[in-house]
C-alpha cells in the first residue's frame, strides 16, 4: 500500500487520476450550482395583482443562489486554473482536491439557511465559515501543489497572485463572522471584499516595481 505523499502512478496512469479527479469535481460543482436552484419554484395559482408580493418573497432566495452561483463558479475557475498545469498526481494531492470539494457540496445549504434567516449571526457566520473552508482548501492545494513542484511550467507570478486571491477571500468572510456577531448585515458587506482582484493588483503592483 502507498503511503500519502507517494506518487500514485507514473506516466500515463498519473495522468489518468489526475483526469479522474478533475471529472469528479467537474460533477461536484455541477451538480452544487444545480441544487442552488432546485428551491426556487414559481408560485402557482395566483391573481395577478398578487404575483408581484410573491416574486417579491423569493428575492432572498435569488439572492443567495446568485451570490453562491459566483462563489462556486469563482472556486470552479481556480480549480482549473491550478489543475491546468499540474503533470502527475500524489495521493496528498488527490486528498486536497477532494477535501476542498467539501465545502462546495454544503453550499447549498448554507443558501438555504441563508435565505431563511438572512438577518440572524448564525446563518451569517455558517455561510461565511463555509466559504472560509473552501477557501483554506484551495491554498492547501496551490501551497501543496507549489512545494512539490508540480505545477510544471506555470509561472510563478500566476502562483503568487491566485495564493493571494484565495487568501484574500479567506480574509474577507473570516473577517465577517466577528462582524456578524454584531451586525449581520454589516458582516456581508465584508463579503464584497472578494469582488476586489486582490491578486491581480498585487501582481499589476510588483512588475512596476520591477519595470
Amino acid at each position: 500500500m502507498a503511503c500519502i505523499g507517494e506518487p500514485l502512478e507514473d506516466g500515463e496512469r498519473g495522468t489518468g487520476s489526475l483526469g479522474r479527479l478533475l471529472a469528479f469535481s467537474d460533477g461536484v460543482f455541477a451538480i452544487a450550482i444545480t441544487i442552488l436552484v432546485l428551491d426556487l419554484n414559481v408560485p402557482v395559482g395566483l391573481a395577478d395583482a398578487a404575483l408581484p408580493a410573491a416574486l417579491g418573497e423569493l428575492t432572498p432566495r435569488l439572492l443567495g443562489a446568485a451570490l453562491s452561483f459566483a462563489i462556486i463558479a469563482r472556486f470552479w475557475i481556480a480549480h482549473h486554473a491550478l489543475f491546468d498545469h499540474i503533470r502527475s498526481a500524489d495521493r496528498t494531492l488527490l486528498a486536497l482536491g477532494t477535501v476542498l470539494l467539501a465545502p462546495i457540496v454544503l453550499l447549498p445549504f448554507v443558501t438555504e439557511l441563508l435565505a431563511e434567516y438572512a438577518d440572524t449571526a448564525i446563518a451569517v457566520i455558517a455561510y461565511s465559515v463555509t466559504v472560509v473552508a473552501a477557501a483554506l482548501a484551495e491554498l492547501a492545494v496551490l501551497a501543496y501543489g507549489t512545494r512539490r513542484r508540480a505545477l510544471g511550467h506555470r509561472r510563478p507570478a500566476a502562483v503568487r497572485a491566485q495564493l493571494v486571491g484565495a487568501g484574500a477571500a479567506a480574509a474577507a468572510f473570516l473577517v465577517a463572522i466577528p462582524v456578524a456577531l454584531v451586525s449581520p448585515a454589516g458582516a456581508k458587506v465584508c463579503w464584497l471584499l472578494t469582488v476586489v482582484p486582490v491578486g491581480r493588483l498585487a501582481g499589476f503592483g510588483r512588475s512596476r516595481r520591477q519595470d
